[in-house]
């Protein structure tokens, strides 16, 4: 039995119709009911045929993206703020000539980050089943007081927090930071210039950004197994530089540390997916006529040409209902089950970035109750997209990607052959 491929897109959602004159079929039976057989022609179309990532990001997060190196999409975490210095640390209420050897101490500051922060939206399990090649943290700093603070070998890590939300430390009271192959993930808060210190002017402010993707990675992968963590930062604090300078015992130093993370994956051969579930209208014929379909309607023919323009391959298995539904579409008995549709990923250069976008078409019949759903005056649509990776298993996907769907659904209702 042949089954229809449609249904779906890149970005998860189902593809919408509508109908053409005649406006329902009553009408149309009403215009061709006498004399010879004949046929009304109801052509389907798809309102949208163009899905840019960005449109898709737009759809399914909370945040607006923003653009890493090569114009590849990213979307920031909720911030967390550290107060690394205050007036206590600071030895608040010391002015004179200040040198970082009379005001030097160690900090140790962390907050804990929610799972709900990331703003993954429906890339949330992409996220997780993958390797995230490019992500950053974002550093906004306020200097309150009227000398330089310069950070020494401090370091941001990412540490598992108890049931009271606490970081886990061990026997010493040294942090359990995560690990890489026995090694602590950890990210050097470091200037340009290849040292170990980081330093911000006094009484004023400071934007800087660190490569961090295997420390975001980890705080992701944790986040999203509902482990709890947090970000920490620790190291050494030196506040002056041997010129004159003063240390309110209101001052503070704080740093505001946002995760970005990159939709630049390595994502295993097996695959990820997300899923998706939407509302769209059909074509709103009355009951009687509906349940009369099979008579009625001579060929339902589901047609659709796919431009994929993105580095990964493409399998869209869909599950249809009629009405409106909340819940697991795929687990309804009598559900429309759509057999996969597979579209070859886009050509791609070392970085996964696209360079040719790749087409493919396909058309199907639909039979018996597959065709009821859409001639109802609604149905609920649930779509799993897996994506498959190129070779090396990498790719970068930017607002210019797209993925470009031409389709539609044309149905013959017989009607005519009365005296």
């Amino acid at each position: 039995m042949s089954r229809s491929r449609l249904l779906a897109t890149a970005a998860g959602s189902a593809l919408a119709i509508m109908a053409c004159e005649p406006a329902s079929i009553t009408e149309a039976r009403d215009q061709l009911a006498r004399g010879d057989v004949r046929f009304a022609e109801y052509v389907v179309p798809v309102t949208i045929d163009t899905i840019t990532v960005f449109e898709i990001l737009e759809d399914f997060l909370d945040t607006d993206p923003v653009t890493l190196a090569d114009d590849v999409l990213a979307f920031p975490a909720d911030a967390v703020l550290l107060t690394v210095a205050t007036a206590d640390s600071l030895a608040g209420g010391v002015s004179g000539e200040l040198g970082p050897d009379t005001l030097n101490f160690s900090a140790r500051e962390g907050r804990e980050v929610t799972k709900g922060s990331l703003n993954l939206g429906e890339f949330d399990s992409a996220a997780q089943d993958a390797a995230i090649n490019r992500a950053l943290v974002a550093l906004s700093v306020d200097n309150d007081a009227d000398a330089p603070v310069t950070l020494r070998n401090f370091t941001l890590g990412v540490v598992r927090v108890d049931a009271a939300g606490q970081a886990l430390e061990d026997g010493s009271g040294n942090l359990l930071y995560e690990e890489d192959a026995g090694t602590p993930i950890l990210v050097l808060v470091a200037d340009p210039s290849g040292d170990s210190t980081w330093s911000v002017g006094r009484s004023t402010a400071k934007v800087d950004t660190l490569n961090a993707p295997r420390l975001i990675d980890r705080l992701v992968d944790l986040l999203l197994d509902d482990v709890r963590a947090a970000l920490v930062g620790e190291g050494t604090v030196a506040v002056g530089d041997g010129d004159s300078g003063t240390v309110a015992a209101t001052d503070q130093l704080r740093i505001s540390v946002t995760p970005i993370i990159g939709l630049d994956f390595t994502i295993p051969q097996s695959g990820v997916s997300f899923d998706s579930t939407t509302v769209q209208g059909g074509l709103g014929w009355a009951d009687k006529w509906i349940n009369d379909a099979g008579n009625l309607v001579d060929t339902a023919i589901v047609s659709v040409d796919i431009e994929n323009g993105t580095p990964f391959g493409i399998e869209v298995t869909t599950a249809v209902i009629e009405g409106d539904f909340v819940g697991d579409v795929f687990a309804v008995p009598g559900a429309v089950l759509i057999e996969p549709l597979m579209v070859g990923p886009a050509v791609v250069d070392a970085n996964g970035l696209v360079t040719a976008a790749v087409t493919e078409a396909d058309s199907a019949t639909l039979l018996g109750d597959e065709i009821r759903p859409f001639l109802n005056t609604e149905f609920t649509a649930a779509v799993d997209v897996r994506l498959f990776p190129t070779a090396g298993g990498r790719g970068a996907l930017r607002a210019q990607d797209r993925v470009v769907v031409r389709s539609s659904v044309r149905l013959l209702v017989q009607s005519g052959g009365m005296p």
